[in-house]
């Protein structure tokens, strides 16, 4: 039986997290941000065996990562997983309604000295108790072990549940009275007494011979020898039992929780030598851990027969590694081509080692890349090993995953590399030596990977520095986005760069596109305090429901930021004009996607003259393409490859021929795909027919405007180098399969990476394609597909299944769409196959809205132009009345089907408002010119992807 526990380093890369192991249990104490990454990057770590999740305090550093790391577990868990807190942690799950029901988690707060005698979790090998903290003196101290409210009940003496469901969420979300921020929550873990081991040669002896009944004997039976007919007793053929393992999880922020901690009862039994703890992990600062009486503390918890063992956790004694091994080796080896696109920091924080007074050192450990402690068998008992190369190798079978093998060649140095490389090299310096070039705004892409994160791909990120004074933007900020700006940054400048981003704005409600604000936040905080500035609050522009999420999170957290609604009516809209100009930003629209509710698009326009547009997620979107006419560069979404086309159409996504045809009607000088499926980990396949200028973006990508034709350029040697690397690994596991025998097959050894990528990798990643909130590849969040609802009508679900398939070959296919990789018909006929076969409207008349808003930064004025659709179905020429059908992709927009007879108008409406509100003027004919031309969209983009059918435009 193998027994252990994983410790990761308090990094700025990713906060502390424990994991135990057991054969067939798995437990979770801590879940900062990037720790479901880190957890994903390990062979022997399956999240479906996860059965609890412990967490200490309800900071960032425990709690912010939780969310997606349930989203994750919850594809794979078939009961409820128990999460165990301080009083409040249900709130974070209630908050998080706005944008994904959790329906997988148990929240479990603890929150009074009675829960320390009691066992909150066990299974046969461990059980585990909990220890509560208070600042100062407690406010209360009940007399029996009861619930906070009526959302957890007590279901026996060891056990209190709560059932995180969505009307119990809706019923109590604002009310924030019962959280305590200063809560913490310690944890002590011990093992079961593990059996001796069992000595046949002893049976033999004593006349039992090899046969059932040794393992009668193991199981703890007495049995009766046949030879001798003497009963034989395990005690006499075994080996003593061996005692239980204890160890304990200690956060205590500050020096105000020692009088709760050192007074606890659960520490006395070690204290006063009844009991014996074999390791101590502390997650601590140096203020707490270098005071006396808490050394006092750490001396009289120490056993000297075991010799307890103390890990220290933060990271001033944490030696600086990364936890992205396959990460950082693909970025070294993409550097080595382009240092300057890749231009990765080198700098290293400063550590110091820890020593206490009177304890030897051999008694303490410091946390390295990963360090495992060893608790079964039983030479392995509190052995402390450390991985510090590759992180995700098993430590035992010493496995290699893909990304992890080691080449013998690095392609760089090869006559082909050398060869591409100069290449690369003389473009460069060509764009280098021009002097008009323009080096803001730079893009720096802190994930390009849709869902969840992976190995090499974080999830969605766009960070645009402006400046030298780093000013910066984040257009989304999935989780993990301040770990990745500062593996990019360093230790020292990511100061400065998170102290000057001064806007973050979300596309839309998705979790992988949000989840890393709250770290954001919390850093600013601490680095003002730091510098000793006080700087205005971040300004973050988001959906309804976002800004909602973001402020119950704040009433957690005590965040502080400036929200501010996508809205025509905002009343925050001065503030955001002033800050737009200290920007020099002339122009900020928002547009209306396809994708989920409330999800949209951005197009900035800069005062130098660069102008981006960004989609956000979304299906191909003719109204960005209208906003965003002649963008300088047009950050596109591009989740699936083109034989992907049905999943993006289901999904709500675009696949590479779609965002390139967006990035041709936009007439974009520039293309850069992006939020790629993990389903591809290392470069989807981007080949196409368009004579186009595109790029693709890889983690940590970072590029000026004057460097657009140096990203494009690297594609081909990148492609090479991909190739060389696949190659090489595959001479190498064919070695590794000679050399060992394998327990069990886990891969199939005899294809090579790219087939893998496509086939076995979609398993591995079935749990990152399915989440984080839909946000990758999945439905509305929140919804099936059988009960979404448009702001007037409720759909006809009766009706779905009287869908005639005789409309799948329309008739209306305008597009030759050459470069989707299917034929016309069979392109047109999945489409609508599509778009209809789940939504029916029983209605004759729909009219829908649509709102551009357009922030005009010189003039202060915003201007609204509104798309009104107006639909008469009954006017119908096939008598089919199945055929009257419509495919709702976003709340405000209804795409119509192309079947002959139906008639559509849409019109639109320009309201120009200042920001003093005096004004609001129906300026018709000012701002209309957006859909002037889109009846000519089918005539000439033979390779786009759009599909939108025509329809006739007044004003």
């Amino acid at each position: 039986m193998k027994v252990f526990l994983d410790i990761t380093g308090d990094n700025e890369e990713a906060d502390p997290c424990v994991f135990a192991f057991t054969d067939f249990h798995r437990y979770i104490f801590e879940a900062g941000e990037v720790s479901q990454r880190i957890l994903n990057g390990r062979n022997h770590v399956s999240l479906k065996k996860v059965d609890a999740i412990f967490i200490t305090s309800l900071t960032m550093e425990s709690i912010g990562g939780l969310i997606g790391l349930l989203l994750t577990i919850e594809e794979f868990v078939t009961s409820p997983i128990n999460i165990f807190g301080p009083k409040g942690l249900h709130k974070l799950f209630t908050a998080s309604s706005e944008f994904q029901r959790i329906s997988c988690a148990n929240v479990i707060e603890l929150h009074n000295e009675q829960s320390q005698d009691v066992v909150i979790h066990g299974d046969n090998i461990f059980s585990f108790k909990s220890i509560p903290l208070w600042r100062g003196e407690k406010v209360e101290n009940p007399d029996t072990f009861s619930p906070l409210d009526s959302n957890i009940m007590i279901t026996s003496k060891e056990q209190a549940q709560f059932s995180p469901t969505k009307k119990r969420f809706k019923q109590d979300r604002k009310v924030w009275e019962n959280i305590d921020r200063d809560a913490i929550m310690c944890y002590i873990g011990q093992t079961c007494d593990f059996k001796g081991k069992f000595l046949p040669e002893k049976a033999i002896q004593l006349g039992v011979p090899p046969s059932d009944l040794f393992t009668r004997l193991t199981k703890g039976e007495s049995v009766v020898s046949p030879k001798t007919g003497q009963t034989v007793h395990p005690g006499q053929v075994m080996e003593p039992p061996i005692p239980s393992f204890k160890f304990t999880v200690i956060r205590c922020p500050s020096e105000e929780y020692f009088d709760s901690l050192f007074n606890s009862q659960a520490y006395q039994p070690f204290i006063e030598k009844k009991a014996v703890l074999a390791n101590a992990i502390h997650i601590c600062p140096p203020q707490v851990l270098n005071h006396p009486r808490y050394q006092h503390f750490m001396e009289q918890i120490t056993s000297s027969t075991v010799g307890t063992k103390h890990t220290i956790l933060n990271k001033e004694y944490n030696e600086p590694s990364s936890l992205l091994y396959a990460s950082d080796k693909q970025l070294s080896r993409m550097s080595s081509f382009l240092p300057n696109i890749f231009d990765i920091s080198t700098d290293k924080r400063t550590f110091q080692e820890f020593n206490h007074p009177t304890l030897p050192a051999s008694n303490f450990y410091q946390v390295k890349q990963l360090t495992r402690v060893g608790i079964s068998p039983v030479a392995e008992r509190n052995k402390i090993t450390h991985s510090t190369g590759n992180s995700h190798n098993d430590f035992e079978t010493n496995e290699e995953d893909d990304e992890d093998i080691e080449v013998d060649v690095e392609f760089i140095d090869t006559p082909k590399g050398q060869k591409l490389k100069q290449e690369l090299d003389k473009l460069e310096q060509l764009l280098e030596s021009n002097p008009d070039k323009v080096k803001f705004p730079q893009v720096l892409f802190t994930g390009t990977g849709s869902s969840a994160p992976s190995r090499l791909r974080n999830v969605t990120g766009n960070y645009l520095r402006l400046n030298e004074q780093n000013d910066g933007i984040l257009l989304d900020a999935g989780e993990g986005t301040y770990s990745q700006l500062h593996r990019f940054y360093g230790p020292k400048k990511i100061i400065d760069i998170i102290l000057g981003l001064k806007l973050i704005w979300i596309s839309h409600l998705h979790a992988d596109h949000h989840l890393g604000i709250a770290r954001l936040l919390q850093k600013r905080q601490e680095f003002e305090k730091l510098t000793g500035q006080t700087l205005p609050p971040i300004t973050i522009i988001g959906s309804p429901g976002l800004i909602d999420w973001l402020d119950d999170l704040k009433r957690m957290t005590n965040l502080s930021f400036n929200g501010m609604k996508i809205s025509d009516s905002d009343p925050h809209s001065k503030s955001l004009f002033k800050l737009l100009k200290q920007l020099n930003i002339n122009e900020f629209t928002y547009v209306p996607v396809i994708h989920c509710s409330d999800a949209y698009g951005i197009y900035i326009k800069f005062k130098n003259g660069i102008s981006i547009t960004y989609s956000g997620d979304t299906r191909p979107c003719p109204l960005l393409a209208e906003v965003g006419k002649g963008s300088s560069l047009l950050i596109h979404e591009c989740t699936f490859e083109d034989h992907k086309i049905e999943d993006a159409i289901a999904k709500r996504h675009s696949t590479v021929s779609e965002a390139l045809g967006i990035g041709r009607q936009m007439n974009a000088e520039w293309t850069v795909l992006t939020h790629f499926s993990q389903r591809y980990p290392e470069i989807a396949n981007t080949k196409t027919n368009m004579d186009l200028n595109y790029m693709v973006a890889f983690d940590l990508l970072c590029m000026s405007p004057y460097q657009y034709p140096l990203v494009k350029a690297m594609l081909g040697p990148l492609n090479e180098m991909f190739k060389s690397v696949d190659k090489q690994r595959e001479i190498r596991r064919a070695q590794v399969s000679l050399l060992t025998i394998p327990k069990k097959v886990k891969k199939d050894n005899n294809s090579l990476k790219h087939t893998k990528n496509n086939n076995n990798n979609d398993n591995k990643n079935k749990k990152n394609n399915h989440n984080v909130g839909g946000g990758g590849e999945s439905s509305i969040v929140g919804n099936s597909s059988s009960n979404i609802v448009d702001d007037n009508h409720q759909i006809d679900k009766n009706n779905n299944n009287n869908i005639n398939n005789n409309q799948n070959n329309n008739g209306n296919n305008d597009n030759n769409n050459s470069g989707s990789g299917s034929s016309d018909d069979n392109f047109n006929r999945l489409i609508n196959q599509e778009r209809l076969k789940r939504y029916q409207y029983k209605y004759h008349y729909v009219k829908l809205n649509l709102k551009v808003i357009r922030l005009d930064v010189e003039k202060e004025e915003i201007s609204v132009t509104q798309y009104t659709e107006q639909v008469d179905i009954n006017n119908n020429n096939n008598n089919n009345n199945n055929n009257n059908e419509f495919c709702k992709y976003s709340k405000d927009i209804i795409l119509l089907k192309t079947a002959d007879g139906i008639s559509s108008t849409l019109t639109t409406t320009t309201t120009t408002s200042t920001t003093n509100n005096d004004n609001n003027n129906n300026n018709n004919n000012n701002n209309n010119n957006n859909n002037n031309n889109n009846n000519n969209n089918n005539n000439n983009n033979s390779n786009s992807q759009d599909t939108t059918p025509t329809i006739s435009t007044t004003n």
